[in-house]
């Protein structure tokens, strides 16, 4: 009996002692719950880079797709302008041709003047080439310089590499060499003003007094870059011109000040309400031995052809306006030439046309 009592209490011993070694549920459930929580914590923060590398990932396409617009946006700004619906002109050639510029024959005798023709210079990598106004090419790009000298007989061209111009025939084509020298390609004035008599001394003739009733340029002194006008009488403005350029009209002259290039009349009025001309790029070459560079100028703007100015406006583009200074055309054009035989050489849209200004209403 006492045994089986030994026995029993031994067995209830061992029975408490592995109770209290095994964890209880509650703390499988809480490591389980940490473990969850964990696991769930872990879920959350990947969710959260995935949420953040999608926003990234969004941004980037949001930022590429802007780009993309403002692309499409760009090339939509950039397609062809449309002419107004009163232009104030008809084309007679549409623009079709192409070229690196087309300027007017210019006058070799002439400094700043130009040469009435049907036919057109154009320029191709610094070349020169002649068409007439269908577009049709009568000399290729091929000679440093094209132009009209009275003391030569006509159209004299200089070959590229040579210093000796050459006369053209009728059909375009040089014949014969000869004698011609460069002369300025900007304007230039021979009248001087003598502060000692008060008078204008022309020094293309021995410094003699200018007579004439006609208003001139006259220079300050021959060292110096100020200009006036006047005429036998004396001067009609101060010397406060830095440049000018012949209108091809009677007493009205292009000048130039601090702020830009003016038409006015003889007493310096300005004939367009205060309107700033911007200058025009005159090409001009140089001869060095047997080869030749060309380059642009500013100068003084077109003068007055056949009762219409070229000019080009504050805006950059180009306009016409008749002798009076009415608006013919507004300032649409991106490169202009002065009206020759009733048409005008223009550049719309990259390309070269041919227009004839509408001289009966004008424009604005």
């Amino acid at each position: 009996m006492k045994i089986f009592r030994f026995i029993f209490l031994c067995i209830l011993s061992l029975a408490m002692i592995g109770c209290t070694s095994l964890p209880s549920q509650n703390s499988l459930a809480d490591v389980s719950s940490e473990d969850s929580s964990s696991a769930a914590d872990s879920s959350t923060t990947a969710e959260s880079n995935s949420s953040e590398e999608s926003v990234s990932d969004d941004s980037s396409t949001a930022e590429f797709s802007q780009q993309e617009s403002s692309a499409e946006s760009s090339t939509e700004n950039s397609e062809p302008e449309t002419l107004p619906e009163e232009s104030g002109f008809t084309w007679v050639l549409e623009p079709s041709i192409e070229a690196q510029s087309v300027l007017p024959i210019r006058d070799g005798d002439t400094p700043g003047s130009f040469n009435i023709s049907p036919s057109i210079c154009f320029v191709q990598e610094g070349l020169m080439g002649l068409m007439n106004q269908a577009g049709s090419i009568l000399l290729p790009a091929e000679y440093a310089d094209i132009c009209y000298s009275r003391t030569a007989g006509g159209l004299i061209v200089l070959q590229e590499g040579s210093t000796t111009y050459q006369r053209l025939d009728n059909q375009y084509q040089p014949s014969f060499d000869v004698d011609y020298s460069l002369t300025s390609f900007v304007a230039t004035t021979s009248y001087v003003w003598d502060p000692d008599t008060e008078t204008i001394l022309d020094s293309a003739n021995d410094m003699a007094p200018y007579e004439d009733t006609s208003y001139v340029v006259v220079r300050q002194s021959e060292g110096s870059n100020l200009y006036a006008l006047g005429n036998a009488s004396g001067l009609s403005t101060d010397f406060i011109y830095s440049d000018f350029g012949p209108t091809g009209l009677i007493n009205e002259f292009f000048v130039q000040d601090e702020t830009g290039w003016h038409l006015v009349n003889h007493l310096g009025e300005d004939l367009l309400d205060g309107m700033i001309l911007r200058p025009r790029l005159q090409r001009t070459i140089r001869l060095e031995g047997d080869s030749f560079s060309s380059s642009y100028v500013e100068t003084a703007p077109y003068p007055c052809s056949e009762g219409v100015f070229t000019f080009q406006g504050e805006n950059g583009k180009w306009g016409f306006y008749d002798a009076s200074g009415n608006m013919l055309v507004d300032f649409i054009f991106e490169e202009a030439c002065p009206v020759s035989l009733g048409n005008a050489w223009v550049k719309w849209n990259g390309m070269w046309g041919l227009i004839t200004v509408d001289m009966v209403s004008a424009v604005g």
